[in-house]
């Protein structure tokens, strides 16, 4: 018996083309239509037959059944990694059926299988993340899904308890790294602003607010309690709570922005050391309401403490420029050079360059400091010297010439990429532009490297820029 010829086709075309080609042929022969529509219609979705709500679930748990075995790495032997394009397509056509079923008049269907649906996207997204960096999450039609969700509950067909189940799970994904990207937090709001009284929206946000178990959670949950009582007016709510949780730091932050709106300063500053003694006791030291404390001595114009602050935020804290600029405002002119010069001896400044310390000298005109500074710097003084040659005489230049020719040699001790021998021929460019000393030391430098490297040809290649 003869084998068919179409066994071979179905054997060696992709079914992508031959679904592609009866899709055209199907549109284009009425006959041929008509056969398809007859023979699928009991499968096709019908205003009059109630969807099957298990047999579409089963479907969106199908979509994420594609596999195929991982070829393993050095750091696993293997395993079953998911198809994630075939996921896509499949997501594709089960939106489209959802669309189709929206249009039918099963709103309340769509919305709950809408839901299960990206419930199932985020359950699977640690695969997701593991397996296919290649794959655009967006086809994943989450964004479509949510703009269906949004349809079917504008229609007004959805019940009461669907929306607030909708919305109860949009609240809990919306905290989901699957879905950082789509605002689910808007949809949820709008929900319960229009079905709940304040009384209950306020009970969810304290049960969502005890149920975090993150920190981060926690804190967010704290930060929308807060600012919802604040929103209805409901203050004395708004402290009662946080009283009650002194540790939530976003809390006591919300807190003093209300004390310093009310012009109570004296609360809010005993707020402030009440949070510093918290976060000393638990890290062993802190300068997080340091700036706060030093905000509002300004505003009660506190000079005796305005000084103290800034001065120890000048000593510990990240930016002591900041803080320069604040106390040179508390001290007459004839005290205030020597009040400095004491002041940046007791603070540290490392061993690398200072960009603070050397506006400083800047500012306050003291060439012959900033001079010394840099001299002593250890390493890394290209960029200083180029930032403050003009303020410097020739035997200074000459001076620090040395030490920046030292960097200079002390970058190739060792084969570089191509990428660092260009950088280092551009610095080399932006040292000539300096002044002539600095055009000396660089034209010296490129002849020392081009006799003494002829074996590294990048650097030679790159060195060739120079001369241009």
């Amino acid at each position: 018996m003869k084998d068919n010829p179409l066994d071979n086709l179905f054997e060696l075309i992709p079914e992508s083309d031959i679904y592609a080609f009866c899709k055209k042929l199907a549109y284009q022969d009425e006959k041929v239509g008509n056969a398809l529509l007859k023979h699928f219609k009991k499968k096709l979705p019908s205003a009059e037959v109630v969807p099957d709500r298990k047999g579409l679930e089963k479907e969106i748990d199908k979509c994420f059944n594609h596999t195929y075995p991982s070829r393993g790495s050095y750091y696993n032997d293997g395993y079953e990694e998911v198809d994630w394009e075939r996921v896509g397509k499949d997501l594709k056509r089960l939106v489209s059926k959802l669309h189709h079923l929206k249009d039918l008049g099963h709103e309340t269907l769509v919305a709950e299988l809408a839901m299960y649906t990206l419930q199932e996207i985020d359950r699977n997204f640690e695969d997701y993340l593991f397996d296919d960096y290649d794959f655009d999450f967006d086809d994943l039609h989450a964004e479509e899904l949510r703009d269906l969700l949004i349809e079917t509950l504008d229609s007004g067909k959805i019940s009461k308890e669907v929306q607030l189940a909708v919305a109860d799970g949009l609240d809990k994904l919306s905290h989901s790294l699957a879905f950082d990207h789509i605002d689910f937090s808007s949809i949820v709001q709008d929900i319960r602003e229009e079905l709940l009284t304040d009384d209950e929206r306020i009970g969810i946000l304290r049960r969502k607010f005890e149920e975090a178990f993150r920190d981060y959670e926690k804190h967010s949950a704290a930060r929308h309690l807060w600012d919802y009582l604040m929103e209805l007016g409901r203050r004395d709510e708004a402290v009662a709570f946080y009283q009650q949780h002194k540790e939530i730091t976003d809390l006591r932050d919300r807190y003093v922005e209300l004390l310093e709106k009310e012009s109570n300063y004296k609360e809010a500053l005993q707020a402030l050391d009440e949070g510093i003694a918290l976060e000393r006791q638990k890290y062993g030291g802190s300068l997080r309401w340091e700036n706060d404390k030093l905000r509002i001595y300004e505003k009660v114009g506190d000079q005796k403490n305005i000084v103290k602050q800034a001065e120890k935020l000048f000593l510990e804290g990240y930016s002591p420029k900041e803080y320069y600029t604040h106390l040179k405002k508390a001290f007459s002119p004839d005290k205030w050079p020597d009040y400095l010069r004491k002041l940046i001896k007791k603070r540290s400044f490392g061993i690398g360059f200072n960009s603070d310390l050397a506006e400083i000298y800047h500012k306050e005109g003291w060439i012959e400091e900033l001079f010394q500074y840099l001299k002593k710097l250890e390493y890394g003084i290209f960029q200083p010297f180029c930032q403050y040659v003009k303020l410097f005489d020739d035997s200074q230049r000459a001076e620090l010439l040395l030490l920046v020719e030292q960097d200079f040699r002390r970058g190739l001790t060792y084969t570089r990429p191509r990428k660092e021998y260009h950088e280092l021929t551009s610095e080399l460019i932006t040292l000539r532009k300096t002044c002539s000393l600095g055009a000396k030391s660089a034209q010296k430098l490129v002849d020392e490297f081009r006799a003494a490297y002829q074996k590294r040809p990048a650097l030679i290649e790159e060195l060739r820029r120079f001369d241009k």
